[in-house]
């Protein structure tokens, strides 16, 4: 198969090894989708691929088993990759961290991902902490963190973790704001950026609209700008057409 002529790729399904396609040297991919991908396999694509700009995969498999044994040496990276989306529900900040130490040189990171512990991966202090580090060039950094509360009082909680996202780095240096929507009755959390939405969260709205006769309340946590200064606002909002509504 002649491959050098390819500039965009995706792939639906991973039935055979990412190992054994046959990659022409060199290879002209540009933009490449991908259902899903381990650590290691993402490590030898951006081998084979010099040329890669934006990756895309549904699903990041991080085999914890193996974890010492298949992940790339940390001292080991790509300049090439300018765009990474990660959709996935089981990622670390451990594992973020890993991931994103390959490709330094990104300008753009777009995260959706469901947690069984929101705050393990939604901590903006760490995240500050990532992208001063591992990500000096990032530009737009897209993300939408879902989460079920397991206790009611985890909610108490959520103006205090909203502060780390009140920094001057995400406020002043990165201009990325942050808001939070607590679904009250369903006890769910959504944490993203704005004004861009994802896909997801879109889905989302309408998943409770159809199981929530009527449509519940919800409390959101945002961010104002105000004589250039930010402040802190908590609104209650009822209906679809008030939740969809900052763009």
């Amino acid at each position: 198969m002649n491959q050098s002529s390819f500039l965009r790729m995706y792939l639906a399904e991973s039935y055979y090894s990412i190992s054994l396609i046959p990659w022409t040297n060199p290879c002209s991919i540009i933009y490449l989708t991908i259902k899903s991908c381990s650590l290691k396999e993402y490590d030898l694509l951006l081998q084979r691929l010099p040329y890669l700009r934006t990756f895309s995969t549904g699903e990041f498999i991080i085999d914890k088993l193996n974890q010492l044994n298949s992940s790339p040496s940390i001292l080991k990276s790509y300049s090439q990759l300018m765009s990474l989306m990660i959709e996935n529900g089981s990622l670390s900040m451990t594992d973020f961290e890993l991931i994103l130490s390959l490709t330094p040189s990104l300008t753009r990171l777009k995260l959706i991902s469901y947690k069984s512990n929101l705050f393990s991966i939604a901590n903006g202090s760490d995240w500050e902490y990532l992208i001063h580090n591992k990500l000096p060039n990032l530009k737009m950094f897209e993300f939408f963190f879902s989460y079920r509360l397991q206790k009611e009082n985890e909610a108490e909680d959520l103006t205090l973790f909203l502060n780390q996202f009140r920094t001057l780095f995400w406020l002043k240096e990165k201009k990325w704001i942050v808001t939070c929507d607590y679904v009250l009755k369903q006890n769910v959390i959504y944490i993203y950026t704005t004004p861009v939405y994802t896909k997801d969260f879109e889905q989302q709205l309408q998943s409770i609209k159809k199981t929530s006769q009527p449509f519940p309340f919800i409390l959101r946590f945002k961010f104002l700008s105000m004589n250039n200064e930010f402040h802190s606002t908590i609104h209650l909002i009822h209906g679809i057409d008030d939740v969809a509504e900052p763009r």
